[in-house]
């Protein structure tokens, strides 16, 4: 397919999971997309975890966990595998483990042109530098990914939630704690909107040692109203729970319809994000509660991760430009009676408001169409040299990604 393009000038769109807050995964009139989906082996060999670019989240935490294993990587149970590594990949276990580029090694591509390649340090620093977090569908479409997988059988978890009239304190006492904590603690703070406004954290701790947890979570227990939940698990179990998939079968944990018992269901949203360098002041916390508060025609959340720790100390950075910063802050919304316009323009001036107290970057894996000045908000200081790369691997731009690194 890859050959055929290059030789009728049509450009080629990569998918390997088809998320994505844009839509772009299903192509348009100038080019064609390449169905990754079946590329979806699980495995290890020579102490590398082994994952073809279309498996599904899910698939790759119980195919590793068989084994005592596991890998850096996000929430959502049906993202697949390749965008995911491509573009970075935070989630449950960011700060003790890293990004999921982090721990890709090698790689197994297609060029532009159609060339098998195999990717690693010794054939090519610059384009394996590229893959590890510069974005997905621009630089070669990743086959099979190579990664270190981190031996974790067991960890514990917790859920703290507060009243609404607490949002803001929380906020202040987690954004204080979490990005300096430990590392073995990783952490998200949600405001949610739904019937109602829900305020709540929920996290890992990279052992099975709930006491050092509940210790390391003190302060957000002591603000009035904080309910605690807290236990240990098998790693695996702790995915299922992040996933909300907790108590399902492995197979229904898919999205319904793209392989056999899938049930999760493919969902509409607007989406966009940002970065925090520094903890949000008293004003920047209370415009996240009034805009969370304000949502109308549908539900709404602004999700905080965060970062520092072993995404701030990677000894080995790849293109992810954001290592500085400490909370990945993610808007995102459903349209409901709003439509998605109206969903859209929510997540949009939420980003809007914060100007001057974020960093104004953002995660090229959550990309915002309408987002100004992309180039610098994904791409960061790794921009020219991803541009490089570019011209020199593909430099026709036979691969196709709407918001590239030019």
């Amino acid at each position: 397919m890859l050959r055929w393009g290059a030789e009728r000038d049509v450009r080629i769109v990569p998918r390997s999971g088809g998320h994505g807050f844009a839509g772009w995964s299903g192509g348009d009139p100038s080019s064609v997309v390449v169905d990754l989906s079946r590329l979806r082996h699980v495995g290890v060999s020579g102490g590398r975890a082994v994952v073809g670019a279309g498996a599904q989240l899910i698939d790759v935490y119980a195919g590793l966990a068989r084994r005592g294993l596991t890998l850096p990587a996000g929430t959502c149970p049906s993202v697949g595998f390749g965008g995911l590594v491509l573009g970075g990949g935070v989630g449950p276990s960011v700060r003790g483990l890293g990004l999921t580029c982090d721990r890709l090694r090698s790689a197994r591509v297609a060029t532009a042109t159609g060339t098998l390649r195999t990717i690693d340090r010794a054939s090519d620093e610059d384009l394996l530098w590229a893959l590890r977090g510069g974005g997905g569908g621009q630089f070669a479409v990743l086959l099979e990914a190579r990664l270190e997988p981190a031996a974790v059988r067991r960890s514990a978890w917790f859920a703290v939630s507060w009243p609404w009239a607490a949002a803001e304190e929380a906020l202040a006492a987690w954004q204080a704690l979490v990005p300096a904590a430990d590392p073995r603690l990783s952490s998200t703070f949600s405001l949610l909107r739904g019937t109602a406004p829900v305020v709540r954290a929920i996290g890992q701790w990279l052992d099975d040692d709930v006491a050092a947890l509940r210790r390391a979570i003190a302060p957000l227990t002591r603000i009035a109203g904080a309910r605690l939940s807290a236990g240990a698990a098998a790693h695996l179990t702790n995915q299922l729970r992040w996933a909300g998939c907790l108590g399902r079968p492995l197979a229904a944990c898919h999205t319904a319809g793209t392989r056999p018992g899938g049930r999760m269901p493919r969902e509409t949203w607007a989406g966009t994000s940002d970065y925090l360098a520094r903890p949000l002041d008293a004003a920047g916390r209370r415009i996240l509660t009034a805009r969370l508060a304000a949502r109308r025609g549908g539900s709404g959340a602004i999700i905080l991760d965060a970062l520092g720790g072993a995404v701030r100390d990677a000894g080995d950075p790849g293109a992810f430009p954001h290592r500085d910063a400490i909370v990945q802050v993610q808007h995102y919304a459903q349209p409901g009676s709003g439509g998605l316009t109206g969903a859209r323009a929510w997540v949009r001036g939420n980003r809007r408001a914060l100007r001057g107290r974020t960093t104004g970057q953002a995660y090229v894996n959550y990309p915002d169409p309408a987002l100004p000045g992309y180039r610098r908000a994904y791409y960061g200081a790794s921009l020219e040299r991803l541009r490089a790369v570019r011209r020199r691997v593909d430099p026709d731009r036979r691969l196709r990604f709407a918001q590239d690194v030019g």
